[in-house]
């Protein structure tokens, strides 16, 4: 799909200063007939379509290319970095993604209104801080969530939990090496005076550059946090098991004296001097010292907190 704006008349996508074309997901079709219009090379244009395509910043002849990752969220739990492209033409700023990307999303709306006047590299470094920002919003909810599943401690009840804490853990993983990356690209653009063609880029680019640092440590914080909160959930699993062990083990000791009793009464042996075989009431006076014996092995254990 391809978006345009800042412009009325789009004709064959050959614009005017401070048009943003916005590619999501476009497809053989639309990227041959971009490349062709602005002369751009076909593997730049596609590289964010990769995954695994590396951060970087990159200047040709006529344009410059920059990809960084973005975090999109799609759950409470559920987040994903994915890659962004951004080329600078003379004219143009183009940016793909294979995918809705909630960065440019927001961007949409207003940038006629706030973008279109401004220099293009200006709508870079917003697009850069506003990405910048949403990895720290990301974290903090990232952190809020494994709050909550630390308020809830006392209610864990297995593997869901567990589960819930290693999908934050691998999230912060992949936040890392993007937000690395993406700290990668803010110091290469510091070396670029190509890029800096506005007055106050040197300081853009430090504060970006601070940012992307703090939201590193955050990143490290955290981690080592949820970490801890994990082997915690783990440990107390593991007590509770262990508790439940002792019980059963401990009740099948109770158990056993009853089984063990009417397994003597039970063999086929003479009556004649098996205690309380000859009295009327010896099933009963069996069963009551049956009863006792198992109440008091029961207070027993419990006193030992075996029970």
């Amino acid at each position: 799909m391809i978006q345009i704006f800042g412009q009325k008349e789009y004709g064959n996508y050959i614009a005017a200063e401070g048009v943003w074309i916005d590619l999501t997901n476009p497809t053989p079709e639309e990227i041959t007939k971009i490349t062709h219009v602005l002369n751009l090379e076909y593997d730049d244009l596609i590289a964010a379509m990769d995954l695994n395509e590396k951060n970087r910043v990159e200047m040709s002849n006529n344009y410059i290319l920059i990809i960084i990752d973005t975090p999109n969220k799609y759950s409470e739990l559920d987040y994903k970095s994915i890659p962004l492209g951004i080329i600078i033409t003379g004219n143009n700023i183009i940016t793909v993604c294979f995918t809705e990307n909630q960065i440019l999303n927001k961007l949409h709306s207003n940038y006629e209104d706030k973008y279109a006047k401004t220099s293009k590299i200006e709508f870079v470094y917003d697009i850069l801080m506003k990405t910048t920002i949403a990895y720290q919003v990301a974290l903090l909810s990232i952190n809020k969530t494994r709050e909550n599943l630390e308020k809830n401690v006392q209610k864990i009840t297995g593997e869901a939990e567990l589960i819930s804490l290693h999908k934050l853990e691998s999230t912060l993983v992949h936040f890392f090496t993007s937000i690395k990356g993406n700290t990668t690209v803010i110091t290469k653009m510091m070396k670029y005076k190509e890029v800096h063609n506005i007055s106050d880029a040197q300081d853009v680019l430090d504060n970006l550059f601070i940012e992307s640092q703090q939201n590193l440590e955050m990143v490290q914080i955290y981690r080592e946090i949820i970490s801890s909160t994990r082997e915690l959930f783990s440990s107390i699993i593991d007590s509770r098991l262990n508790n439940v062990m002792k019980r059963l083990t401990s009740i099948t000791v109770i158990l056993s004296i009853p089984t063990i009793i009417s397994g003597i009464y039970g063999m086929n042996l003479n009556p004649v001097g098996m205690p309380f075989s000859q009295i009327a009431h010896g099933f009963t006076i069996i069963s009551g010292i049956i009863a006792m014996t198992c109440l008091i092995l029961a207070l027993l254990l419990k006193t030992k907190k075996l029970l």
